[in-house]
């Protein structure tokens, strides 16, 4: 822990958390600006959260809203917003005939390829200021964290 501010009687540590958090808050905008940069005006919104939830088969709108940790009725209308925006479709559940699965169109899978640009982009910025071992080392104690964090989930 590095600095401390006094409030009264008790202190406010510095914390890792804190680093962290302002460092996911300034790649999240970069990731908005760049979007926005590219012609994707409203990728800001709340409904392109689900996005990194949706592979390449797709899943389950229930699977979705566990994953997502939303409501069924907020992840309902951001599929809506979706479908409306052509990103995702809904298709048949092929192991369950009683759901959808929510999978990427054509022109989700081109979001996404635009996304993973900006997404380079923004770690090749990363990777000058910090330089390239320093960049693999951070992506490797990150892994750790969180391997170790979601093992014991």
């Amino acid at each position: 822990m590095t600095n401390s501010a006094e409030f009264g009687e008790f202190q406010i540590i510095d914390h890792i958390g804190w680093d962290l958090w302002q460092a996911t808050q300034n790649w999240k905008k970069e990731l908005v600006a760049g979007m926005i940069a590219r012609g994707f005006h409203d990728y800001g919104d709340a409904r392109y959260s689900l996005l990194r939830h949706i592979g390449p088969s797709g899943l389950s709108q229930s699977r979705l809203t566990t994953v997502s940790g939303l409501s069924k009725q907020a992840v309902q209308q951001q599929i809506d917003d979706l479908v409306r925006d052509t990103i995702v479709t809904r298709q048949p559940d092929p192991d369950d005939a009683r759901k959808k699965r929510i999978v990427l169109t054509d022109s989700g899978r081109l979001l996404y390829a635009e996304i993973d640009a900006v997404k380079i982009e923004i770690e090749t910025r990363y990777e000058q200021v910090i330089g390239q071992q320093r960049m693999a080392d951070l992506k490797d104690i990150l892994k750790e964290i969180n391997d170790n964090q979601n093992a014991q989930s």
